[in-house]
């Protein structure tokens, strides 16, 4: 593969949020996680807001940075094609989403990533905040 290639696949997948990609006009949403809203505030471990959804967002660029390859598991009620994506090291981009506590485990697949996340007190775990499904449905999303 030359590098050109490798750049190509690198930059195809636009970051939207802390939890969802677009290639073109494909919405694509990262299977098995979830991430605060892009414009959702938390408050910090002083009890000082600041905006998470962004901090999601940020996080999910650098870690697409190294994506490797994504691949396909379903499509959602919206019609978004759910995937999981992958490092050159083959660890799992939605993983290291719940790990690093800019995303909470949507589903059972990462629940002891997300206990990990809250003992260490990762991202969002270190002050308070409302689970990004109770948010959407508290804002109409």
């Amino acid at each position: 593969i030359s590098i050109t290639e490798e750049l190509l696949a690198v930059y195809k997948y636009k970051v939207v949020d802390g939890d969802s990609l677009e290639q073109g006009n494909v919405r694509i949403r990262l299977v098995d996680i979830d991430a605060p809203e892009l414009f959702q505030e938390c408050y910090d471990e002083n009890n000082k807001q600041y905006k998470c959804g962004q901090k999601a967002f940020e996080e999910l660029e650098k870690l697409m940075v190294d994506v490797e390859f994504c691949s396909e598991t379903g499509v959602d009620r919206y019609k978004r094609k759910l995937m999981e994506c992958f490092d050159k090291n083959q660890n799992s981009i939605n993983r290291k989403m719940v790990i690093s506590g800019w995303a909470v485990s949507y589903g059972d697949k990462f629940k002891n990533e997300e206990k990990e996340a809250k003992m260490q007190k990762s991202g969002i775990w270190k002050g308070r905040f409302i689970r990004p499904e109770l948010y959407r449905a508290l804002h109409k999303y």
